[in-house]
């Protein structure tokens, strides 16, 4: 029993610290994913040191215990949970080697898998969902950062666009694909961007190069890439950013031609063709005023429409305006037979991967890396996904409402589990020393080891120890000296 070491003040100090950033989903994670085996998909081994396996489980622990930076994550006491150390953590994001894209798609079939045994029936169509976002970078030497625009303060910001593309399986969304892009050069006064050497076939050179890429292209080939992974959705949705030829003609060549495209159009110079004539997007809805329906569900006048459109073919318009706003809006798809309540419903679907940018941003950390190193900045980006799409696996098969909400109803319940293994652990060896100080755990019963000394000297003990805890050092000059005393004395 001399052998067992209570320490009582560093639980109570992990509780007071970290109580409330502590997720205890990472024991769930852990027993049900099995993280070593997706880390083997990056197509990286190490010989000697930290194994990638334990590197790869930090990437991903990192995002839900919210510590904010790297630094504070290993000077916390978080860092007892993961086998890795700061310096080679640093190494593992920075290996241009490690495919990150293909340990996402990885996870993604394990996820897809999960599902199918414990499917629940679709309420709605399954859909992949195009957007993107702005990550601002205050570095201004980080590799490849450019100045781009943030379409939700209208502002140039320093920092990449990223373009992403969500699968809807019916029920919730999650994240299967991304790229990161540059726009308008940054021009620096002093010196120039972090670079560095890449084999010319390694994963990291292929995605830096994507940032010489337009969105457009980018869009193109996130879906072709999906296709080939196997996810067939009914429809692509986007919005008017993403309404061309070249994305509606890829949609299409999805899933043998099955898959439909659905987005959003703004009013311009493009043309369509009804009736022989070619109309603007605006001059059309004037021609068809007199054909406008009242629809009572959605409160809104709409306008549908068959027409043609150049380089694609035949698409169907919906004109609408609702009750509270004046402006006419339109949404185009390739799908003739559907109605005007349909593309309403499923084009709402789109709204997920808003809802996925804020979750990732403001609940795990999404953009927060400063790494100089681009293929860091992948890393980061990729697990913080990877968290995601897991969480909402979670929230799906728990039937939660919000992250937030998840987040708000588990917090410090983390610290109650490492506390309760430990004096589990700690039990079960005080248990086992007092048996075999008797002859032995095959000699004596429960009953024996419970009603032995042994066993209320470990009480009395325990029972000082919380005293303590409680009323921190006890001056012996003070009333309690004689409490103390006698506790020292029960203790010894």
């Amino acid at each position: 029993m001399k052998n067992i070491e209570i320490n009582v003040s560093e639980i109570k100090q992990i509780c007071k610290k970290h109580g409330e950033n502590m997720d205890p989903l990472w024991v769930n994670i852990r027993d049900e994913f099995n993280l070593a085996h997706f880390s083997r998909s990056g197509g990286v081994n190490k010989r000697t040191g930290v194994g990638i396996s334990s590197l790869f489980e930090t990437a991903i622990a990192m995002p839900l215990f919210l510590v904010g930076t790297v630094q504070s994550f290993f000077s916390s006491s978080f860092r007892k949970i993961v086998a890795s150390s700061q310096c080679a953590y640093y190494r593992f994001c920075q290996d241009a080697r490690f495919n990150w894209r293909r340990t996402m798609f990885e996870v993604s079939k394990f996820i897809r898998k999960r599902e199918t045994e414990t499917a629940l029936e679709a309420k709605y169509p399954s859909a992949l969902i195009i957007d993107d976002s702005a990550l601002e970078k205050s570095g201004r030497r980080i590799e490849g950062i450019s100045k781009i625009h943030d379409h939700c303060t209208g502002r140039k910001v320093t920092g990449y666009k990223l373009v992403m593309l969500s699968w809807f399986n019916g029920n919730y969304a999650r994240t299967l694909d991304d790229s990161l892009t540059a726009e308008a050069k940054l021009k620096l006064k002093k010196g120039g961007q972090f670079s560095k050497k890449r084999c010319f076939r390694s994963a990291g050179k292929k995605r830096i190069n994507e940032l010489k890429k337009d969105k457009i292209t980018l869009a193109c080939e996130l879906m072709g890439r999906a296709a080939k992974n196997g996810y067939a959705p009914d429809y692509t949705l986007v919005d008017s950013w993403y309404t061309c030829a070249q994305v509606i003609n890829k949609a299409r060549s999805l899933n043998g031609g099955k898959t439909h495209f659905l987005g959003m159009v703004k009013p311009g110079k493009r043309l369509f063709t009804y009736n022989g004539g070619e109309y603007t997007l605006s001059q059309l809805r004037r021609a068809l005023m007199s054909e406008k329906k009242r629809c009572k569900r959605f409160r809104s006048s709409y306008i549908e429409v068959v027409c043609e459109l150049k380089n694609v073919g035949r698409i169907k318009l919906f004109f609408s305006r609702f009750a509270s706003n004046k402006k006419w809006v339109c949404l185009l798809t390739t799908d003739l037979e559907m109605s005007y309540i349909k593309a309403i419903e499923t084009y709402a679907i789109r709204w997920n991967i808003e809802i996925s940018f804020k979750e990732c941003k403001q609940l795990l950390g999404l953009g927060k890396c400063q790494a100089n190193d681009f293929d860091a900045q992948i890393a980061h980006a990729t697990s913080v996904f990877i968290t995601h799409s897991i969480l909402a696996y979670c929230k799906y098969r728990e039937d939660y409402q919000t992250l937030g909400e998840l987040y708000r109803t588990i917090e410090s319940e983390y610290t109650g589990l490492l506390t309760v293994e430990k004096i589990l652990i700690m039990l079960e060896e005080i248990l086992t020393n007092i048996a075999s100080k008797m002859g032995g755990l095959d000699s004596v019963s429960l009953h024996d080891i419970l009603n032995s000394p042994e066993y209320a000297a470990f009480k009395q003990g325990i029972r000082f120890a919380l005293f303590l805890s409680q009323n921190g050092n006890i001056d012996k000059t003070t009333n309690n000296k004689e409490l103390a005393n006698e506790n020292m004395k029960i203790a010894a």
